[in-house]
């Protein structure tokens, strides 16, 4: 006999959690995820190195899900510049909070930090049931959804959402077609401590072998690293002795916060841009990184994301208040309209933008630096970039705005 919900998330990561706690007690949702559901006093004192550089838009989604209050501060960089150069040239471009009369650009915060606030802020959602198994199968009906857990138990639901990540098991197994455009580029990351103060400052140079950042951790001495290094470099670091990994790393951001030194392990993950053709199937949705992954030298992957669980929840509430299914495909139509382009957009961005900083032809490393240089000079220009970026341009879905 399976238990029926109105939906059932398979991935309970930052994405597929916002997305259950922006919807109601209406909804009878299970949440399936083999990661042990973590709160804050239970999150170990060091620092993890996998961060995200989360936007206003995204601040503003987890303030409404009251998870944003449940981070702690000394957990939580609110960084107040930005500095991107060209190692092939002299040409900077740096924007500031204060230029937008904003208090910061953003805030550097774990992963695993958000995970646990979404999760505190679920515990009191009697609607909810937490599945800490692998799915097995699932299989598609006219008016359900069939799902059968590691251990047997079957569920069922009006609708499946696929928040599993990048290796998704529901958009493979519904065959959602998906563009893959591997980079050749491996992400190292690792959290270091710096000779000089980071400046609340994130800093990023564009080398030829891919982009490096460091972001700044609360600690004034301490950042996260993200490096986008070619493969065969990659590998070769990966291979290094912590200390010469320590004098590569500094050497990749020009000395610019002097020696470094690890505090991490140096880890590496594929870059792969994928981007599925459609979020949507009869009784299936995809959300996050199941539906499309970017390159990170933005920091926009959780950011898009997020912005997705928002507008489907929006969706979905529609839905219920009206009294129709919530697997009907047509019916949640507007959402992927409403982020289908936008992400792809965002997406073509980043990889053309990685494509041109790892040229080294003469003509183009100048017309580089010289249209740095120009949009540097044009404070209107820039501010606009930046705003974009933050998500202070455009309306956020009604289901993620503060009431």
């Amino acid at each position: 006999m399976s238990q029926s919900y109105d939906v059932i998330l398979v991935g309970g990561g930052m994405v597929g959690l916002t997305l259950a706690a922006l919807l109601d007690d209406r909804f009878r949702i299970a949440i399936i995820d083999p990661a042990p559901q973590v709160r804050m006093n239970e999150l170990p004192e060091q620092f993890a190195s996998r961060v995200s550089a989360l936007s206003r838009s995204s601040q503003r989604v987890l303030q409404k899900v009251s998870a944003w209050p449940r981070i702690p501060k000394d957990r939580l960089t609110p960084y107040q510049a930005m500095v991107v150069w060209d190692a092939n040239g002299s040409s900077e471009l740096t924007f500031d909070a204060q230029s937008l009369a904003e208090p910061d650009l953003g805030h550097i915060v774990e992963n695993q930090v958000v995970r646990a606030a979404l999760v505190e802020s679920l515990d009191q959602r009697a609607a909810i049931d937490w599945f800490p198994l692998r799915l097995q199968q699932c299989e598609r009906k006219d008016r359900w959804v069939h799902c059968t857990l590691e251990n047997g138990e079957a569920l069922q639901a009006s609708l499946l959402i696929g928040a599993d990540g990048a290796q998704s098991m529901i958009r493979s197994a519904f065959a959602f077609d998906t563009e893959e455009q591997d980079y050749q580029q491996l992400a190292l990351v690792a959290n270091i401590k710096t000779e000089r103060p980071h400046e609340l400052t994130a800093w990023q140079r564009f080398l030829p072998t891919g982009p490096m950042a460091y972001l700044p951790l609360p600690d004034r001495h301490q950042c996260s690293i993200v490096w986008s290094a070619e493969r065969a470099l990659a590998q070769q670091l990966l291979a290094l002795s912590p200390e010469q990994q320590q004098k590569r790393i500094a050497i990749a951001l020009d000395h610019r916060l002097g020696a470094v030194e690890l505090l991490t392990e140096l880890k590496a993950f594929p870059l792969i841009a994928r981007h599925s053709d459609r979020y949507l199937q009869q009784r299936v949705a995809l959300i996050g990184d199941a539906a499309h992954t970017i390159h990170p030298l933005a920091g926009q992957g959780v950011n898009l994301g997020l912005l997705d669980a928002a507008e489907l929840a929006q969706q979905l509430l529609l839905i219920k208040a009206a009294g129709h299914d919530l697997g009907d495909a047509r019916r949640l139509r507007p959402f992927e309209r409403r982020r289908k382009g936008h992400n792809h957009l965002i997406q073509k961005s980043m990889s053309a933008l990685n494509w041109v900083y790892q040229q080294e032809l003469p003509a183009l490393v100048v017309a580089r630096n010289l249209g740095v240089s120009w949009l540097n000079q044009l404070p209107s220009m820039k501010n606009n970039l930046i705003r974009e970026a933050m998500g202070l341009v455009g309306d956020l879905p009604q289901a993620a705005q503060r009431h």
